[in-house]
């Protein structure tokens, strides 16, 4: 609060409140609510796809709404999975056909949504043995919802690695400025044992790299990716 008192005019960018589990909407909705309410200056810019639920909450405080074309955004998620499959070194090697049928799936079931595109993009990538049949198995049974992608990919984090994920993910989460890959790994070596007494672990670069490549679908990097 006080750094919005200090601004002349504050302004707060709030991006996919549809992201949010349904039964925090609201709660993110009455938070903000309570911060134009301690600071009226404030200003707050909040988007969101279409979902009745959220229009309902937003109705009696919302001074105007901007509706984008979303037509537009889906032919922009079309030209961005056409340039994939034209583009990444895997993916252009894949049959026509195969690519046809690629972009009349995500033409379907992307639905606006940029991130689920990317990451179902990066499941086909990863099939292993790239026949049609494989490629086309994997299209079908995609999740229709960003959440059900998340827990995919979540869902294959092998046991053995899940605590580094999470350290990671929650120093990520919860820093207050940008990370560099050095500092992550430094951060990381950060644990507890058994006790919840602190202790240093190993801080083999190495491995981080790995970790990093588990946490993508989740994160983005910043060029270049050096320590």
């Amino acid at each position: 609060m006080a750094l919005l008192e200090e601004a002349e005019v504050p302004y707060l960018v709030v991006d996919a409140l549809d992201e949010c589990l349904e039964e925090e909407q609201e709660q993110a909705i009455k938070g903000l609510q309570g911060i134009t309410q301690a600071v009226p200056k404030t200003r707050i810019l909040m988007a969101s796809r279409r979902e009745i639920e959220i229009e309902d909450l937003m109705a009696s405080w919302c001074e105007a709404q901007l509706k984008v074309d979303e037509a537009g955004v889906n032919a922009d998620i079309d030209t961005f999975v056409m340039h994939a499959l034209a583009t990444d070194k895997k993916l252009m090697r894949l049959p026509p056909a195969t690519k046809k049928e690629i972009e009349e799936m995500f033409h379907e079931k992307s639905d606006g949504m940029f991130r689920w595109a990317t990451l179902q993009l990066a499941e086909i990538r990863d099939v292993k043995i790239p026949r049609p049949e494989n490629i086309s198995r994997a299209s079908r049974t995609m999740p229709r919802t960003l959440y059900g992608a998340y827990d995919r990919v979540l869902n294959t984090i092998e046991e053995q690695d899940s605590e580094d994920v999470r350290a990671a993910l929650q120093w990520l989460a919860f820093s207050n400025r940008l990370l560099t890959i050095a500092q992550l790994a430094e951060a990381c070596i950060i644990r507890l044992d058994s006790s919840n007494e602190l202790y240093l672990g190993g801080c083999e670069y190495d491995a981080l790299f790995g970790l990093v490549n588990l946490i993508c679908s989740f994160i983005a990097i910043g060029e270049p990716l050096d320590l």
